[in-house]
């Protein structure tokens, strides 16, 4: 009787550890009436599922926090040369493409500054395939000698392309005076001499260094019941071990003075590209700047483009970007102007409405534009998210660069509470002249 109760005790301590050990992490809402579900797995995967029936496709995707700025020094364009190799232990190169597309789904990856993502959309009925495909990659990446040779001349073909595009190089140029230390000032493809310094052993060990569980996020956006997509992605992640990750940690001094350069190229038209520090993405100001970036820029009824395309017909084009990401962000403008002749007064135009906004007081914006406006940023978020592909890719992008949601979510709230006042604010902080950088493209003999 004594070995029976033994037993029946075993049985149960099994069943409770098993419980503790194995059961499915509790996925919660954290915001109500928000179809959005969260988790992190035990060995530190994050698990973000977003339901959208509308359509009965998921897109699956996993995003990699090891975007270009990790790339080794002199090695630049690492990560997305990484991001090519598509062989793996079970699956030759491309065969994961072919078996996606045979599901009447579609596939693909790309590299930024600060982050990797690989997606797939597939029906409902297959999405699980992607989660397969995604475990796959993340431990039993293989990449042949030939495959890497192979691949890395491709890079080096997209570079060489690259190089022959007068707008790209003027932007590359941009980049190198405006970015100092900060490695945003590499392109994301590399360097062509960097590119051809990049060895197997220097992918294998980016690879085995950032794709691990605790370095990703695991988003899946579409029609999917969120436990049953948990319980698949645990199927598949769950038990991958995870190992530490050192992220280095950049920063661009404050710049001292105005920076200029002027090129020359074949080009039909000149461009002015001027651009300010800011801030990091993570701060109050970027939902001001957001404001101010369709106010100067956003739709025909804009400022810039209403007196520097109609009324003056001073440009071709005028654009302005609010580009901010983390560490150092930057505010730049944009514009083709019709002739040579016409870029002083271009640029002269682009000051003077800025200043025109800050020294006017409350009477330099209507209640009815500061409201337009703000229509505007709220609707272009939300059509920006007209699919469970696009809604993924915000979703991962947010995760990847502040780590907190509530930014996304609360995005409207947060765009409807700018002022005037900040607005003005935040023009004397960041535009002034010694935090300026601007490069003018030229056509030749011009």
């Amino acid at each position: 009787m004594k070995n029976v109760y033994k037993f029946y005790l075993l049985i149960i301590s099994f069943f409770i550890v098993s419980t503790f050990l194995f059961a499915t992490p509790e996925l919660k809402q954290p915001f109500p009436n928000y179809p959005l579900y969260e988790t992190t797995l035990k060995n530190g995967l994050r698990v973000i599922i977003y339901v959208d029936s509308a359509v009965p496709v998921v897109s699956s995707q996993l995003w990699y926090n090891v975007g270009a700025i990790y790339d080794l020094p002199y090695k630049s364009g690492m990560s997305h040369l990484l991001e090519h190799m598509d062989n793996t232990k079970h699956y030759k190169a491309r065969q994961i493409s072919a078996i996606v597309d045979s599901l009447g789904g579609e596939d693909n990856a790309f590299t930024s500054s600060l982050y990797v993502c690989y997606w797939v959309d597939l029906s409902k009925e297959f999405y699980e395939t992607a989660l397969k495909f995604g475990a796959e990659r993340m431990v039993n990446l293989v990449i042949p000698k030939e495959k890497f040779l192979s691949e890395r001349q491709v890079v080096s073909e997209e570079r060489r392309l690259g190089e022959n595009q007068p707008y790209d190089k003027m932007w590359e140029q941009f980049d190198l005076l405006f970015y100092k230390f900060h490695p945003y000032r590499n392109p994301i493809v590399g360097w062509m001499d960097d590119i051809q310094r990049i060895e197997l052993t220097d992918l294998l060990n980016h690879y085995h260094n950032y794709y691990t569980p605790l370095n990703a996020v695991c988003v899946i956006a579409g029609a999917a019941e969120p436990q049953d997509a948990l319980t698949k992605v645990e199927k598949y992640f769950g038990n991958i071990k995870s190992k530490p990750v050192t992220h280095p940690i950049f920063n661009e001094p404050e710049q001292a003075g105005e920076q200029r350069m002027t090129m020359s190229q074949k080009v039909s038209l000149p461009v002015i590209a001027i651009g300010f520090h800011t801030c990091d993405v993570t701060s109050p100001d970027y939902y001001i700047l957001e404001v101010l970036e369709a106010l100067l820029s956003r739709g025909k009824d804009s400022r810039l483009y209403k007196k520097a395309v109609y009324e003056k017909q001073y440009a071709q084009q005028i654009s302005a970007s609010n580009d901010l990401e983390r560490d150092n962000g930057r505010f730049y403008f944009f514009a083709m102007p019709k002739q040579t002749n016409l870029v002083d007064s271009v640029e002269k135009l682009i000051y003077d409405e800025l200043s025109n906004i800050q020294s006017l007081g409350k009477d330099s914006i209507t209640n009815e534009e500061m409201q337009r406006v703000k229509n505007q940023v709220i609707a272009n978020e939300i059509f920006g998210k007209d699919s469970g592909r696009s809604m993924g890719f915000r979703i991962g992008q947010q995760a990847i660069t502040t780590g907190n949601l509530a930014d996304m979510v609360e995005y409207p709230k947060r765009i409807e509470a700018v002022t005037k006042d900040e607005i003005r604010s935040v023009i004397g902080k960041y535009f002034v002249p010694k935090n300026r950088t601007v490069v003018t493209l030229l056509p030749e003999g011009k």
